[in-house]
């Protein structure tokens, strides 16, 4: 049985749940959980995707996991999974998963904290768009761990941030999400271009500097190369240029895409 309380309710038809975490030796880990509702329950699937580098400074092959959950219930400040759980608190995100021989802790917490993680991934969207992207908060420390048989991380001071997707309705009519994440010394960046079967695209970007955190809406991407999937014979753009403007500021990148 789902229980819900009136104050928020953060699992929508569609959710798309992305935990980035960036170390200072500059590995990687994006953890992806899809939450869709059929019927009146929950069917869930997790992505793990860890890359490290060598003692060169070069990236070594990524390490990838997948499995398929089941939603136990969800509260308002929860999310109870068959093999783990999402934990929200006023401060701290806790994620928890286990399974044979993956093992994954998670906290998140935050120093400069001016809002509710929960407020702002569970918010409405006002443009009344069928899918909405809501991202909290840049300035994140993450702790953990990481453990598999081959592979181990521990996360003590790392950067991250978390993100959800979400849409009312399971038919979204879009044709796909492209979404990236930047950490650096002094620019922390995020955009994501939600693309729908119109062509039109609902597109923002966000810039972290000088600590504040600037909006950007009028973005373009152009791409400059594709590739093929050799799981699935799909093509995706590899490496995309994303270009960006205010009354402020421009920016210019070229983003290359972790999927393989």
């Amino acid at each position: 049985m789902l229980l819900y309380n009136c104050r928020h309710i953060l699992l929508s038809a569609f959710n798309k749940f992305i935990f980035s975490i960036f170390s200072e030796s500059k590995d990687y880990l994006v953890l992806t959980i899809h939450a869709l509702k059929l019927g009146k329950g929950y069917v869930s699937f997790l992505q793990i995707h860890y890359t490290r580098i060598d003692a060169s400074r070069k990236y070594l092959p990524s390490y990838e996991f997948n499995a398929r959950l089941k939603v136990i219930d969800s509260t308002d400040w929860d999310i109870n999974f068959s093999k783990g759980r999402i934990i929200f608190k006023e401060d701290t995100v806790k994620i928890e998963f286990s399974f044979d021989m993956v093992m994954l802790y998670l906290n998140y917490t935050w120093e400069k904290q001016t809002s509710n993680p929960l407020d702002v991934l569970g918010k409405i969207n006002a443009h009344n768009n069928p899918v909405a992207w809501n991202s909290f908060d840049f300035e994140s420390v993450v702790k953990g761990s990481f453990i598999t048989p081959n592979t181990s991380a521990e996360f003590v001071n790392s950067q991250g941030n978390i993100d959800l997707v979400k849409s009312k309705k399971i038919q979204l009519g879009i044709n796909g999400l492209l979404w990236s994440r930047l950490h650096d010394k002094e620019i922390d960046l995020a955009y994501s271009f939600i693309l729908n079967k119109s062509r039109k695209s609902d597109s923002r970007l966000f810039l972290l500097h000088d600590n504040r955190v600037i909006q950007f809406s009028d973005i373009e991407y152009h791409i400059i190369k594709e590739k093929v999937s050799r799981r699935s014979s799909v093509k995706y753009p590899d490496n995309i240029v994303v270009t960006a403007r205010n009354n402020e500021y421009q920016v210019w990148l070229i983003c290359m895409t972790i999927r393989k």
